[in-house]
């Protein structure tokens, strides 16, 4: 059993490919594994919704004067700053 398992998170791993889903987990504060996770985690987050939901929850005239949007950035730090003040929190990761 993880201790944390992170389910249907979008990894980037920094070499120009496109995100993929996978799921990850950890164990004694390490990744032990990613991609398709198997076993229970003691916790669990989905990770599908967050900047999904705050990407849509939020009008998408949010943007800078330069035209960047910033309603998923606004939407995904407010709802990520409620799940960290509801829990006792002993690691996190964000994984986009």
């Amino acid at each position: 059993m993880a201790d944390l398992v992170i389910r249907g998170a979008q990894l980037v791993d920094g070499t120009g490919a496109k995100a993929r889903t996978a799921d990850v987990a950890v164990t004694d504060g390490r990744i032990t594994t990613i991609g398709d996770v198997s076993v229970a985690g003691e916790r669990e987050v989905d990770g599908t919704g967050l900047i999904y939901r705050a990407y849509f929850a939020l009008p998408s005239n949010l943007a800078t004067k330069e035209g960047l949007h910033t309603n998923a950035i606004l939407g995904f730090s407010t709802m990520f700053n409620k799940l960290l003040q509801r829990r006792t929190v002993e690691f996190g990761a964000v994984i986009f």
